[in-house]
């Protein structure tokens, strides 16, 4: 089900003396969602062939190939939404503000079951997620006269996620991490907690290197056996082991707030475009470093690895070269980066090529466009807008912001020549 209902308030009679208002009007939606990705025959037994051995010939036989949920269903997403559209000063200045509140049930969920079962995860509907925010839309005509003119269209728009309910569990794993990267095979990046948002990375918090034995022996820690020159890992409970337990959520990959701006200038037979866009407020897991830094003598490095600790007071940043610490406990905050960034996404320039009268060529124009011309972040990769393992599949949905050998966005150089007959 769905309904709405609008106001043109610009059209109402104590309007007319506000000159300055060239329209305005109030908007109001709710609605109901379905998703329907479950996939197919999820709910049910599937089988597929396989070989055995058997009395020492081969035989083929079929095995069940998932977990059956009877009890699966879609996801609902019921949405309210209040909006204001308004143009002033002869629509000179025109936009809309939009304040949401969505409510999803039955989510979609790959929980993780016991290897022992057979299989690695079963699909649920693990329960209820929230999503309150705002979209802010502006276009402003700042000059407009027959040689120059300048026209900027920005938006603005951000979004607070927060898990409501996991079917009377507190949190659950999820993620996806490769499965060469860490000791025993890949393993949860994130947690779905109630309370927090979705994509809060899950792991361990670095406190630095440590420098000498007598710090060790200080410290108590009896596991796992460190030696100078391994990272620290912060022991939450106190009981002087790094274990599960001492995981924390240890970043977000969800942002603030997006924005963009775009800026078209005219300027006689000239015209120029400059569409800039931007992240703010979320995390990057950089998977990379766990094969770019320490750890393993095999793959290539990265140059700062010649600043890693080779003795006491030397790096309280990175560990000796030979440590594999990192690899074997899971998820840590020193490769949890900061993902906001500021990228000039598009500049175009163009020129309108004048024309005899009567011409076969009724309009001619040159152009060249530059995409992906710069981007100033603080993250150590090639591209901070990255997720290495999201598609279709609702456990690697849960991935996000997660970058293992993603190849960058290209820059890319465009010019041509457009002609109307």
């Amino acid at each position: 089900p769905s309904a709405a209902a609008a106001w043109r308030i610009i059209d109402e009679s104590f309007m007319k003396n506000l000159k300055a208002f060239s329209d305005l009007k109030l908007r109001l939606g709710y609605g109901v969602t379905g998703n329907q990705e479950i996939g197919d025959y999820q709910s049910i037994p599937q089988y597929t062939a396989d070989s055995y051995t058997l009395g020492g010939a081969r035989v083929v036989g079929v095995a069940i190939n998932n977990i059956p949920n009877p009890k699966l269903s879609w996801e609902q997403t019921a949405s309210t939404n209040l909006g204001l559209d308004f143009g002033l000063f002869s629509n000179r200045l025109s936009g809309s503000v939009d304040i949401y509140t969505k409510k999803t049930s039955k989510l979609l969920f790959d929980e993780y079951v016991p290897a022992t079962s057979g299989f690695s995860s079963e699909l649920i509907n693990a329960g209820s997620v929230g999503n309150k925010g705002i979209d802010l839309g502006l276009n402003f005509v700042a000059i407009d006269n027959r040689d120059f003119g300048w026209t900027l269209y920005g938006n603005f728009s951000s979004n607070k996620n927060k898990v409501l309910n996991l079917n009377g569990t507190n949190n659950l794993l999820a993620g996806n991490s490769s499965t060469s990267i860490f000791t025993g095979g890949g393993q949860p990046t994130s947690i779905l907690q109630v309370g927090q948002p979705i994509g809060s990375f899950y792991g361990y918090k670095f406190a630095g290197i440590w420098q000498t034995q007598d710090q060790i022996t200080a410290s108590g820690q009896t596991s796992p056996v460190v030696h100078p020159g391994d990272p620290i890992y912060v022991d939450q409970n106190g009981d002087h082991q790094i274990t599960g337990a001492d995981r924390v959520i240890i970043g977000h990959a969800l942002p603030k707030f997006t924005y963009g701006l775009t800026n078209d200038w005219r300027y006689g037979r000239f015209s120029l475009m400059v569409f800039v866009q931007g992240v703010y407020g979320d995390n990057i897991f950089n998977e990379n470093m766990y094969d770019l830094q320490n750890g393993f003598s095999t793959d290539n490095k990265l140059a700062s690895v010649v600043n890693s600790w080779t003795g006491p007071g030397t790096s309280n940043t990175l560990p000796r070269v030979s440590s594999t610490l990192r690899r074997s406990v899971g998820v840590t905050s020193d490769v949890i980066e900061p993902g906001s960034y500021l990228r000039i996404q598009t500049v175009s320039l163009s020129y309108k090529i004048p024309l005899p009268k009567n011409n076969t060529v009724k309009s001619l124009l040159v152009y060249g466009t530059c995409q992906n011309a710069l981007t100033i972040t603080k993250y150590n990769g090639f591209d901070p807008e990255v997720n290495s393992y999201g598609n279709n599949s609702s456990s690697n949905n849960l991935s996000l912001n997660t970058d293992y050998g993603s190849y960058p966005a290209a820059r890319t150089f465009t010019f041509g020549v457009k002609a109307g007959f």
